[in-house]
């Protein structure tokens, strides 16, 4: 009978670097999303939606900074950053309960 492994003996990388890549991973999915659904944020600079400013968007409503500068005005493009409240929510909970 094989023993029982850690989770953490299940990552190839250490947790550090395994949190970074995560979190770039997750950045990455939002921006995307955001780029795709741009005609659903406005910008107060100018009307058009970069890439870039999916990635400045993701970053800041994922880290919860939220400057209000890029912002969703469509039920569309609030999806990606309600996705991203829920994940930190549920994540935040189960720190709380945590028994170990």
């Amino acid at each position: 009978m094989t023993e029982p492994t850690e989770p953490n003996d299940l990552l190839p990388l250490s947790p550090p670097v395994y949190h970074v890549l995560l979190a770039l991973a997750l950045i990455t999915l939002v921006a995307l999303i955001t780029y795709a659904g741009r005609d659903g944020y406005v910008d107060p600079e100018d009307s058009e939606i970069s890439l870039l400013d999916a990635f400045y968007y993701s970053t800041v409503s994922i880290t919860t900074t939220g400057y209000g500068d890029i912002r969703p005005v469509t039920d569309d493009a609030h999806l990606p950053t309600v996705a991203a409240a829920m994940r930190e929510l549920r994540r935040t909970i189960r720190r709380l309960f945590d028994d170990g």
